[in-house]
């Protein structure tokens, strides 16, 4: 019984991964603006959208 509810504790790799970053690839100007802007705190969901608009300037 100890063991099954020990791995019922653990996150599943997959749930973890699931943030909508997936299989993105951009140039390094891009990336730096991202990290600049998760710095001051700007919302995960604000630069997932904001991304788009972003990698057209460069």
């Amino acid at each position: 019984m100890w063991k099954s509810s020990y791995t019922n504790a653990i996150p599943v790799k997959e749930d973890l991964s699931k943030n909508g970053f997936e299989n993105m690839t951009y140039s390094k100007e891009v990336i730096l603006t991202i990290l600049h802007l998760y710095v001051e705190e700007l919302s995960l969901s604000k630069i997932r959208n904001f991304i788009p608009k972003l990698a057209s300037k460069f």
